[in-house]
């Protein structure tokens, strides 16, 4: 653990700490003050019963939290009923301690700390479009930017995919410019080398068409926030305009290689609730 990548959520009686490993994965830590700092640990486990296997629930960061708040039992029930530990309910939940054990610091400030994760990527690849009429049906070659962008901290792995892409399409007058523009939601499984990824969404073509969007690629780790990004987009023409049923229109297959470049910087504060 390096202590310049822990960040305090909460500030007071029982303070709340976070960590983003290297696999992507979320951790959180509290402390009282002059004790020592406790990891709020979730972990579910596996169970056998009549052969069939169940995951129960992890109890371990009831036991941790309960530990530290053992002076106010009227809280017990609230842990009981959080399940997994994370910035949104912990915060609050300190808060709520504080209120109740020393309401002099029941004001202290808490560190502004919601992460906001963002990816751009720079990507180059080979589309072919298959139900455009007018159009010679060939592969064309479209570059473009994306952009991942996310909550850092509340996972860091579900992000909005949107950015531009480019493609000169050839036509009996000449070539014409077709724009897209993916508008996804995206979900990027946690590895420290490799990190698989699916995407599902609409695209904005200018001109012609809209989309449904599907999306499978993978990151393959080259430093420490760069990544080389593979990438196979499948487009459908919707059956309505509102692109809720897709049509059994094939409008693209699209295979491209790019650059990724991981970024985060703060925003505002996430602990407001109770």
């Amino acid at each position: 653990m390096t202590q310049q990548f822990i960040e305090v959520l909460f500030n007071g009686c029982v303070s709340v700490y976070f960590l983003k490993t290297a696999l992507g994965d979320d951790r959180f830590f509290m402390r009282k003050k002059n004790t020592e700092l406790l990891e709020v640990t979730y972990k579910e486990e596996r169970v056998v019963e009549n052969d069939k296997v169940y995951l129960k629930e992890s109890a371990q960061h009831i036991i941790v939290l309960k530990k530290l708040m053992k002076d106010q039992v009227e809280l017990f029930e609230r842990i009981d009923q959080m399940g997994r530990p994370n910035a949104f309910n912990l915060v609050p939940l300190a808060r709520a301690y504080q209120k109740k054990a020393c309401p002099e610091q029941a004001d202290a400030p808490t560190k502004r700390g919601f992460k906001l994760g963002l990816a751009i990527e720079g990507v180059g690849g080979i589309v072919n479009y298959q139900d455009i009429g007018f159009f010679t049906d060939k592969s064309y070659f479209q570059p473009g930017v994306l952009l991942h962008l996310g909550s850092a901290r509340n996972a860091g792995k579900i992000f909005l995919r949107t950015g531009l892409l480019i493609s000169q399409l050839e036509e009996r007058r000449g070539t014409k410019s077709l724009l897209k523009v993916p508008i996804q939601v995206e979900y990027l499984y946690p590895g420290e080398v490799f990190r698989p990824r699916v995407a599902a969404g609409v695209s904005i073509f200018k001109p012609l068409y809209n989309s449904i969007t599907l999306t499978a690629g993978f990151n393959v780790k080259l430093m420490k926030s760069s990544f080389l990004s593979f990438n196979y987009d499948f487009d459908v023409k919707p059956l309505t305009v509102f692109f809720l049923v897709p049509s059994n229109q094939v409008l693209g297959n699209t295979f491209s290689l790019g650059f990724y470049q991981r970024i985060a910087f703060s925003g505002r504060d996430v602990g407001t609730g109770e």
